[in-house]
């Protein structure tokens, strides 16, 4: 039984130490930082080292106990102090290669020579209780060490060595804080133990490796820290590239409503409604119809910040072509071939092709132009085509040739930002064009992520 003030105090720092990392396990529990194979390791490592003190502080506490509650306890607590020791070297070792994360060969080996150690320390101590190889106790039930004691230590510090040069193998897996709280577990230690083989009566070498098991938690919050203000500006900097496209989008949208309002094409509408009046008034009253739905497209699209139905688009190119049919009469043909309209695309992105048509290809076409709308599923997207049989130009040619270039590369731009589509022009010189969008199925609607 303990009488002296140097074993109460040493009792009383294991203790503490038991409270420190069992306080510090319940912080790693709460702060969810054992979702992740480090964290569940690092646990791991603070309540083995909880349980070790405590198991320690017992040996001391009833070295010299009479009574079969002394003898139990001796000798149970002690072996459980050995035991959790070489525990303990797993879960480091474990804890160990899940910062270093990648599996290779060699790391096998290092580990698997590892494992082989404790193995051995573990069978050893096990026979120890038999042969008392390690340790005994006196009549008095007082601990003693044996003559192979410093063999227990030397397989110890065996692995240590293995872990040490595993360490240094993979040192690029580790920034500066982490390497030395690594390494300070295998080092620091080890300088207690010698201390320990020659002072004997406090375990200096428990409490090096529960300062060391306390430091390796203070470095994962550093780390944690480190992460979080990585997220942080990770996601700024993802808001601001959102808040950018948001505004980039909308700077688009303007101006492909503007570039829409074209005033000779206003100015021929009103014109052609100002002869329908004296002579069809049933069918001015038709175009003022098609004439005003055309306007009000262009300006809800300044405040349309999301995709709209391709059903919603498709209206508005129609009141578009009722108005240019109306002007070009039977040199305008118009035909339609829709056959998928479940999905959505951004506003004023099928008008403009539409009107190029129109206005590049088949007015342009001897004996009257066509322009054909199609649209169709595929296994992968919602394509729209729309084609011409005009006079067809040189796609890769940039001339200035009159054509709403601009107005094609900000349609490109806006159906790849909203909603990860594709546009693509084919054009053949005598035989007309070709505009096609590719929606990809199932595409969220990125605008709705604007702020």
């Amino acid at each position: 039984m303990i009488g002296t003030d140097t074993n109460v105090i040493h009792i009383a720092m294991e203790l503490w130490g038991m409270i420190f990392c069992l306080i510090s396990s319940l912080c790693i529990y709460i702060g969810r930082d054992s979702s992740g194979k480090e964290g569940r390791r690092l646990l791991a490592l603070h309540m083995c080292n909880a349980f070790l003190l405590l198991a320690d502080a017992l040996s001391w506490l009833f070295r010299g106990y009479p009574g079969t509650t002394g003898y139990v306890m001796v000798r149970v607590s002690n072996f459980l102090t050995f035991l959790l020791t070489d525990v303990m070297l797993l879960i480091y070792s474990e804890f160990l290669a899940a910062y270093i994360g990648r599996e290779t060969k060699a790391k096998k080996i290092w580990f698997g020579a590892i494992h082989l150690v404790a193995t051995v320390y573990a069978v050893f101590l096990i026979i120890s209780q038999f042969n008392h190889m390690f340790y005994y106790f006196d009549e008095n039930n007082l601990y003693h060490r044996a003559f192979y004691f410093p063999l227990s230590q030397v397989i110890g510090v065996l692995g240590t060595a293995i872990s040490i040069a595993l360490l240094i193998r993979y040192r690029s897996c580790f920034d500066r804080l982490q390497f030395g709280s690594f390494i300070s577990y295998l080092l620091i230690p080890q300088a207690a133990l010698i201390i320990q083989i020659k002072v004997y009566g406090i375990s200096l070498l428990n409490i090096a490796v529960t300062i060391c098991v306390l430091w390796m938690y203070v470095a994962m919050q550093v780390e944690n820290g480190r992460k979080l203000m990585s997220q942080k500006q990770q996601l700024e900097e993802q808001m601001d590239k959102l808040v950018e496209q948001a505004h980039e989008i909308d700077e688009m949208q303007r101006n492909i409503m503007m570039s829409q309002i074209q005033p000779h094409f206003l100015y021929n509408s009103l014109n052609t409604i100002y002869y329908l009046c004296e002579k069809d008034p049933e069918k001015a009253q038709q175009a003022v119809s098609w004439f005003s739905d055309y306007l009000r497209g262009n300006l809800d699209s300044l405040k349309c910040r999301t995709t709209v139905t391709f059903e919603t688009e498709l209206d508005h190119v129609k009141n578009y072509l009722s108005l240019e049919k109306m002007r070009y009469g039977d040199d305008l043909k118009i035909e339609y071939d829709i056959k998928d309209t479940d999905f959505r695309l951004p506003a004023l992105s099928v008008q403009p092709l539409v009107e190029n048509a129109v206005k590049y290809g088949a007015s342009n076409a001897e004996n009257g132009g066509t322009v054909r709308i199609s649209s169709y599923e595929t296994d992968s997207c919602h394509v729209i085509k729309i084609e011409d049989n005009g006079e067809g130009f040189d796609v890769d040619e940039k001339k200035d040739d009159g054509r709403s270039h601009v107005g094609i590369e900000n349609v490109k731009s806006r159906l790849k930002l909203m909603s990860d589509a594709a546009l693509e022009i084919i054009s053949i010189k005598g035989k007309g064009t070709t505009a096609i969008i590719s929606v990809p199925i199932s595409v969220p609607d990125k605008s709705a992520n604007k702020v």
